[in-house]
């Protein structure tokens, strides 16, 4: 059975929104990955410190109207961080009789940088999910142990019932460096040497692009890569973690949402 994105592709889009930029970042966002599938569900988080939770309701609300295939599951604890959102929005859809052949789990720690960029993508992941590939990365990492980076996983319906058995068997902890190696690290390792994978990119590095190999990124960007790191563009983290926004980079970002 010949499958498409519009038809057979569900999204699990993970947010966590610790302040009103974030929020126009992941609008634009859900504006162009919406088109791209055939339901885009999310649950999210937020800084209670900095956000108003109503607020975020009723811009969630406002939102539906324009993205008639957007489900909103509901603000949960950031406890599993991306991973127990996708596990509760991936509930929902099991719940309402969704569940479909495939499932794509994205996160908002990256902005498509444009419509055109990400469907070019999508086609791509479109033509392995074609060719019965059971886990599609889009990037491959080298940290630590071979992974895919887990803000793009695309799953057959046998390996995300495997990955959600996991993630409720995890203990969550408070210390994300662990959880983050115990979850996209191990599971991802485990499925690229037990399943049919593929990652869409692969620049065979050591470290993480977005932070430790610039050129190689802006290479990677002036030959079509789709994504950009949202952190680049939250003064905080700058400031916290010392990085550099390279000219080059800004260039990227989206003029609706500078």
């Amino acid at each position: 059975m010949k499958l498409f994105l519009e038809k057979n592709l569900l999204v699990s889009y993970a947010i966590h929104i610790n302040s009103y930029q974030d929020l126009k970042l992941i609008e634009n966002s859900l504006l162009i990955i919406s088109k791209k599938c055939k339901i885009i569900g999310i649950t999210y988080s937020i800084n209670s410190d900095v956000i108003d939770e109503n607020k975020i309701k009723d811009i969630f609300l406002l939102l539906q109207k324009d993205i008639i295939n957007l489900k909103v599951y509901g603000q949960i604890k950031n406890e599993g961080y991306d991973f127990r959102k996708h596990l509760h929005t991936i509930k929902k859809f099991k719940e309402e009789k969704l569940y479909k052949e495939y499932i794509l789990m994205m996160n908002d720690s990256v902005i498509p940088i444009s419509s055109s960029r990400f469907n070019k993508t999508m086609f791509n992941l479109l033509s392995f999910m074609n060719e019965g590939y059971e886990f599609i990365g889009l990037l491959v990492s080298n940290e630590i142990k071979k992974h895919y980076q887990s803000w793009f996983w695309c799953c057959d319906k046998s390996t995300m019932n495997w990955i959600l058995m996991q993630i409720e068997k995890i203990v969550y902890s408070e210390n994300k460096t662990e959880f983050v190696i115990k979850l996209e690290v191990g599971l991802s390792n485990y499925l690229i040497r037990n399943k049919r994978c593929i990652g869409l990119y692969n620049f065979n590095i050591k470290k993480n692009l977005f932070y430790h190999h610039s050129n190689v990124y802006i290479k990677a960007l002036h030959n079509g890569f789709p994504f950009l790191k949202k952190n680049y563009f939250i003064k905080e983290f700058r400031k916290k973690y010392r990085l550099k926004l390279h000219k080059e980079i800004l260039n990227y970002l989206p003029e609706n949402i500078i």
